[in-house]
């Protein structure tokens, strides 16, 4: 389990409270000021100590803490160290001072039911894996209350990783790091199946995209995670160059559709695809599913790979 600094600011004291006495209940061990601070040790020195050995850093988000200095000292020594950033919305606010630290991140909505924090608390089973099939990484992504844990392409198949496979290269944008596409459903299900897998179902996808949290996957900057039509420059980008969600997921949003194992339809004629995509404006890239007859192809659509 992930021992969790609690980040907030004074006025959000009580809501402090309340998580500490649900984190206690769930037996997750946590840190938090001043309560958990040795008699005699300076302040400083404990949140830098408690910061360095911690795996989460809950951030209570609100007006107060958005203007507090303590807490953007410890989103600060959150980022440098590259600890897990998690943020609890306790009202409803856009960060400004607080921006920087969280453009990049999802928020939950309080107050967190025990199986989000059960969740955000998990640790994962084993460091990512290099499939020898087809050079890709996978990342573990736990378990939630709808989805068995399972195995994640950290990124979209690449070019060179399906040419290795399969043997051509379909893509109309040509790149060995750019994603694949212009693949149909059946040339994906016949990848992922080669290299002993299958295509994420649509439950699975979105659980994975939002990376334990709860709310809409688009917060803050999206230039920070995604390619749309307003910074891609009208064609694919190599994966990997924005900014991961909290699983270490890339490109979950824009770049390209994705594939995944669902019917779209009551009538069975096309399949769901997620995630958006280079050419839509960043406000449309998000969890909405689109859908695509499994036979046809388009240079904005790719997908990636379940391993068991």
């Amino acid at each position: 389990m992930s021992y969790v600094f609690i980040s907030y600011a004074t006025p959000d004291r009580p809501r402090a409270e309340e998580l500490c006495a649900q984190l206690k209940r769930l037996g997750i061990p946590y840190w938090i000021a001043p309560e958990s601070i040795p008699m005699g040790e300076l302040y400083g020195i404990a949140i830098d100590r408690a910061i360095q050995f911690c795996s989460i850093v809950l951030v209570l988000l609100s007006n107060s803490s958005d203007q507090s200095e303590h807490v953007m000292i410890e989103l600060d020594l959150a980022m440098r160290g590259k600890k897990r950033i998690v943020t609890v919305r306790l009202q409803p606010m856009e960060p400004v001072k607080l921006l920087y630290y969280l453009s990049a991140r999802h928020w939950n909505e309080w107050p967190l039911a025990d199986h989000q924090l059960q969740s955000i608390a998990a640790e994962n089973p084993a460091a990512p894996k290099v499939n020898p099939k087809d050079g890709l990484t996978y990342v573990w992504i736990p378990p939630s209350k709808t989805v068995n844990g399972f195995w994640l392409s950290q990124t979209l198949v690449t070019q060179a990783a399906y040419e290795r496979v399969m043997g051509n290269n379909p893509s109309y944008f040509k790149g060995d790091q750019l994603p694949v596409e212009s693949v149909t459903w059946f040339e994906a299900d016949a990848y992922c199946k080669a290299v002993g897998g299958r295509l994420p179902s649509e439950a699975e996808w979105e659980h994975a995209a939002r990376g334990g949290m709860t709310g809409g996957l688009f917060f803050g900057a999206a230039d920070k995670i995604a390619w749309h039509i307003g910074n891609s420059g009208g064609e694919t980008h190599p994966v990997a160059e924005k900014d991961p969600n909290s699983y270490g997921l890339y490109d979950m949003l824009g770049n390209v559709w994705e594939w995944t194992a669902n019917w779209y339809d009551d009538e069975d004629r096309e399949k769901v695809l997620m995630g958006g995509s280079w050419n839509l404006d960043p406000r449309a890239v998000t969890n909405n599913g689109s859908g695509l007859e499994p036979g046809s192809w388009s240079y904005v659509v790719g997908f990636r790979c379940v391993v068991e």
